[in-house]
């Protein structure tokens, strides 16, 4: 919207205000940041695990550091919820994340690096 009183944003801000900052190119009134759904980040998911062949995807993943922070964040609240702490996961979502080979622990298993290494035939092991 044009007007944030409208909105019910601002009673203190001067209706001059409001026409400056909607005149600035790109100027904003919702700050709220964007939020990505869980399909869309448990498509990414499905997508790095048919590439890859497994779900071990690092919390600082570089290719796509939100994914690797929202595997993590996926773990930790089915730890919670496994616990019987409070948590935001859900059952329902246990199931899709089980359905789709989803790595709900990465203990006792070595997460596999970003690149495979070129193997070296020459090279004793």
């Amino acid at each position: 919207s044009t007007d944030p009183k409208e909105e019910g944003m601002f009673n203190a801000i001067t209706n001059e205000r409001i026409r400056k900052l909607n005149s600035i190119d790109g100027f904003q009134w919702d700050l709220a940041p964007q939020w990505t759904s869980f399909e869309q980040r448990l498509g990414e998911y499905k997508q790095f695990y048919e590439e890859q062949g497994h779900g071990f995807i690092p919390q600082h993943y570089e290719k796509n550091p939100p994914l690797g922070k929202w595997v993590s964040k996926m773990r930790y609240e089915h730890s919670l919820l496994k616990k019987g702490e409070k948590s935001q996961m859900t059952s329902e979502r246990v199931q899709i994340l089980e359905s789709v080979g989803f790595e709900f622990s990465n203990q006792g298993k070595s997460i596999a690096k970003e690149t495979p290494e070129e193997e070296n035939d020459d090279c004793p092991v």
